[in-house]
């Protein structure tokens, strides 16, 4: 494994601030930003005390990002880890909660896979090709959103299309990958109409590293991913507007579930659909939307040489929505947004398993509601603001549970901001530990713990923002605390079967800063670091949970050209071997480059450089990162 040289990084980094901050001269400061994730309506950032990351779509495209795992890569607070290279399963640790301890949205409403074992959603199967924007709120959010969002929410955002056109994307690279995307556009009279589809494949890289293959060859594991959506928007007079979307996808991954497995695949299909209508009656103005998800995934490993068992699982779980939202604007500066939802999902799980002959089959089925009502005080008052929020969750089979937050922000002067959020946040378990059941050997098996608590946290956060240099330069700290209580923890019994209890106290605390430049006209820097400590309740460190990360991006745009050079550390951290011991896994650093040349009013060539420098790199034990890749592609506009 490649160990990086994390004081030689941060040396260069910490030298190549006075540079920047003597360049920045005569850039204009960026637009502000509006999140719509922290407080369910549209706000200024600067107005709220939540730490808060936006990705907005010329980010995204500047960056090239090829998928949502590709887009979070920089995240500040985010411990990204991946099982291998693109298309693998991926979970994302935000300020050291576990990766189901994370909200995901889309557009708002929660699309996390009930039937997943955790209740955590795998990022990998999702593209942007209808994507605006990503935001990332940090902390916990359970106050606006109810359950799982205890360490943060993560909404994506889609386009709302504003002129008619059409545009198409193709796109190869190495490892005989491609990509290709078409989308189509209608604007008229009050209807909004947009459609499309992408198809990515690779050929692929070995899931395996060389640390892990032992006398065994090397292999190729592809990826396909096929994706389509469509949303409808349309204005039914001058005060109502109706919209319906759908989303469906489908992935197709090649797996090492064991060291360079030859025939282990999962397919996972997925399809969202949304509704939702929206009256604008002067101060008021309330939102109904119902939504549904479903997954289907199915898990085959046949056997083989190296292994005498042969798998076969399919799980479903589906999600049902239906939530009433008010925006009631009270005066100028102060705005109450409240409302109630109701949510049912269930899950199935099927499949057997062989045994050199021996065959168990599995069945397990559950389902699960949930109410509730939340109200939340947005208040503008000269250079103070902020919000607090107040929630009540009814969910089956445990008793009623209550959140708060609040997030207040106090611009001293025109050049110094301070900030502060405090709050709580709880996460109901997920179906499949309260009641799955999987055989793993002969007589063993996992079996649910349907007596499990319900996961709770409790976090605060203060921090500084302070521009300097007529706004060309801004620096910002921010410290966090958060403790989580009876997290859940998969553990062996003596007779080698296994379950779920709550078991784990933890503790994660740290200091997220960042620098950001206008150098020049067209041209930026931003340099990201972030500091966590995560132990349990006897002073462990969690896995995977780096004590020091860091990122940056040297940026130049115009309005004919785009260019991006970026760079991520990632330090060591304990993980989990082939053997089930502990060991400490060595930092890796890696940088990308990409960008765009707009030919002409319909063309614009692309390309992007991953892993400049070919690192050998695991982002977990076991799992091999992505070698050096170029892809090239080209666009055209109608």
């Amino acid at each position: 494994m490649i160990r990086s040289r994390p004081r030689s990084v941060w040396t260069a980094s910490l030298l190549s601030l006075p540079m920047f901050a003597l360049l920045a001269s005569s850039a204009l400061a960026a637009p502000e930003e509006i999140t719509v994730t922290a407080a369910r309506i549209a706000v200024p950032v600067e107005q709220l005390g939540s730490s808060i990351t936006i990705l907005d779509a010329a980010t995204l495209e500047r960056r090239q990002a090829r998928d949502v795992v590709d887009a979070l890569k920089l995240v500040p607070g985010a411990d990204l880890v991946q099982l291998g290279p693109e298309g693998r399963q991926t979970s994302i640790f935000v300020r050291g909660g576990n990766a189901n301890q994370l909200l995901v949205l889309r557009d708002g409403q929660p699309i996390a896979d009930p039937s997943t074992p955790s209740g955590a959603l795998d990022l990998a199967p999702f593209g942007l090709a209808d994507i605006d924007r990503i935001e990332l709120v940090r902390g916990p959010q359970a106050a606006i959103y109810g359950s799982q969002a205890i360490a943060g929410v993560l909404n994506l955002i889609s386009r709302d299309p504003t002129a008619s056109g059409a545009d198409a994307r193709l796109e190869g690279g190495t490892r005989d990958s491609y990509r290709a995307r078409g989308r189509a556009r209608l604007v008229q009279d009050g209807l909004r109409i947009e459609v499309g589809a992408e198809r990515l494949y690779s050929g692929g890289e070995d899931v395996t590293p060389p640390s892990a293959r032992g006398t065994r060859a090397s292999e190729n594991d592809p990826v396909r991913r096929d994706s389509a959506f469509a949303t409808v928007a349309a204005d039914l007079g001058e005060r109502v507007t109706a919209r319906a979307a759908a989303h469906w996808s489908r992935a197709r991954v090649a797996l090492d579930t064991s060291p360079e497995d030859p025939n282990s695949i999962e397919t996972t299909r997925n399809l969202d659909l949304s509704a939702s209508v929206t009256a604008r009656l002067g101060a008021w103005t309330p939102t109904v939307t119902a939504t549904r998800t479903d997954y289907l995934r199915h898990d085959r490993n046949d056997a083989d040489r190296s292994d005498s068992t042969m798998v076969d699982t399919h799980n479903d779980g589906r999600r049902e929505r239906v939530q009433w939202d008010n925006r009631i604007t009270v005066l100028d500066g102060h705005v109450i947004d409240a409302g109630a939802e109701f949510e049912r999902e269930r899950f199935t799980s099927s499949g057997l398993s062989d045994f050199s002959g021996f065959r168990i089959s599995e069945r397990s089925q559950a389902s699960q509601r949930r109410a509730g009502a939340w109200i939340a005080d947005l208040v503008t008052w000269g250079a103070v603001s902020g919000a607090a929020s107040l929630r009540l969750d009814d969910p089956s089979g445990y008793a009623t549970r209550a959140s708060w937050s609040v997030a207040p922000s106090w611009r001293i002067t025109d050049t110094t901001r301070l900030k502060a959020s405090v709050g709580t946040g709880f996460k109901v378990p997920s179906l499949y530990e309260r009641f799955g059941f999987q055989p793993t050997n002969f007589g063993s098996a996992f079996r649910g713990n349907p007596d499990l608590r319900v996961e709770r946290s409790r976090s605060w956060e203060a921090g500084i923002e302070q521009a300097l240099f007529a706004q060309r330069v801004k620096i910002g700290a921010t410290w966090f605390d958060t403790r989580y209580r009876d997290s859940i923890q998969t553990v062996f019994l003596p007779s080698f079967s296994s379950t779920t209890v709550n078991n784990v106290d933890a503790r994660a605390r740290g200091l997220e800063s960042f620098a950001a430049f206008a150098i020049a006209e067209g041209w930026s820097l931003r340099l990201d670091h972030g500091f966590t400590v995560v132990q349990d309740n006897q002073a462990r460190e969690l896995l995977r949970r780096p004590k020091h990360r860091a990122s940056g991006e040297l940026a130049w745009e115009t309005d004919l050209i785009a260019a991006s050079v970026t760079g991520r550390f990632v330090g060591a951290r304990n993980d989990v071997d082939a053997n089930g011991r502990t060991v400490r896994a060595g930092g890796f650093v890696t940088f990308d480059a990409a960008g765009w040349w707009q030919v002409s009013e319909q063309v614009r060539l692309t390309a992007r450089l991953v892993n400049l420098l070919d690192r050998q790199t695991e982002p977990a034990i076991g799992f091999a990162g992505p070698r050096r890749q170029l892809y090239v592609g080209a666009e055209a506009r109608f």
